[in-house]
Parts: structure tokens; sequence; C-alpha cells
């Protein structure tokens, strides 16, 4: 096997790192989306915006309705802050939603989240990306 260039394994590392980022992000996403398609499904059929029957199927299915879908959410967004940032922008995320309190309903304490964001820094800091010339920090 030829030897690598340590802006191979940087580049290895960021790409696993970012494969399950972008994974977590997804989740995050997904949940966000059903939360708006429950509420939007609510004020249509409280609106009468739709023939009786066509938007209550929805919710027939899951009797717990509004609070699952919150807790799919919650975790989600609890498992996001604890995987590991693949750029600063995910960094930025983080702190942003460490500031904004978003895990307060999850299990995860601020220490916790302050601890995986140091560890994002460091690796990050260890493991640059390359540029081109005149392209900006990632």
């Amino acid at each position: 096997m030829a030897p690598q260039t340590e802006t191979a394994r940087n580049a290895r590392l960021r790409d696993q790192r970012r494969v399950a980022w972008n994974a977590a992000e997804a989740r995050t996403r997904y949940w966000s989306a059903r939360m708006k398609l429950h509420s939007a499904i609510e004020s249509a059929g409280r609106w009468g915006a739709f023939p009786k029957g066509m938007v209550e199927e929805e919710h027939d299915h899951d009797p717990d309705g509004w609070m699952s879908l919150v807790r799919c959410f919650r975790s989600a967004i609890a498992k996001q802050l604890l995987t590991p940032a693949w750029r600063t922008a995910d960094v930025t995320w983080k702190r942003k939603a460490l500031a904004a309190r978003e895990h307060r309903y999850t299990d995860l304490s601020d220490e916790q989240v302050e601890t995986a964001i140091q560890q994002d820094v460091e690796f990050l800091t260890a493991h640059p990306m390359r540029r081109k010339s005149g392209e900006r920090s990632a």
C-alpha cells in the first residue's frame, strides 16, 4: 500500500465525520418537518380547509401525536449535538443550539455539549482541510 499524505489522512477522517454529521442533520430536519406537517394538518382540520376525513387519517395512527414527534425531534437534536462535527460551520451550529438551549428537554447537560464542541474544535485544528488559494476555512 502506498504511503498516505497528511492531507489524504485528514480528508479521510473528515469524510467519516461528514457522513455521520449529514445523517444526524437529516434526522433532525426530518423530525422538524414532521412536526410542521402535523401542525399544518391540525390547522387545516380545525379550520375546515379540506373535506371531512381527508386530514384526520394522519392522526388516527398515533394516539400520542404531537408529543411523540416532539420526543423524536428532541432526541435527534441531542444526537446531532453529540455527533462529531466535520467543519467549522457545524461547530457554529452547535454553539448556536447550545446558546438557544435546544438541549434543555433532553438528557444532555451544558457541560456535555460544551465538551463535544471542544473536542470538535481540537479535531478540526489537528486535521485541517486543504484549501485552494483564496478559499476560506470551512
